[in-house]
């Protein structure tokens, strides 16, 4: 599967992640919640890093910008 998710994009993930993950040790006494919030931002985390989303792909979207074509070697002109 090709990278999908963009630098940004990853940032942003991250940062619900962790905040999720912070949420889930608040909700700890609400088992379901907590679980419900360590899922969510595991899928998060885990999308941000590998930087490949599975529903990005199955919608055919994309947030990661192309590189530049890459430059061939110079070709001196003759005359």
């Amino acid at each position: 599967m090709e990278k999908n998710v963009g630098s940004v994009d990853s940032v942003i993930r991250v940062m619900i992640g962790l905040v999720l993950l912070f949420a889930a040790a608040a909700l700890a006494p609400k088992w379901i919640l907590s679980a419900a919030a360590v899922v969510i931002a595991l899928v998060l985390l885990y999308t941000a890093l590998s930087e490949r989303c599975p529903l990005y792909r199955l919608f055919r979207c994309s947030t990661r910008k192309e590189p530049p074509a890459p430059v061939g070697p110079a070709v001196p002109r003759q005359g």
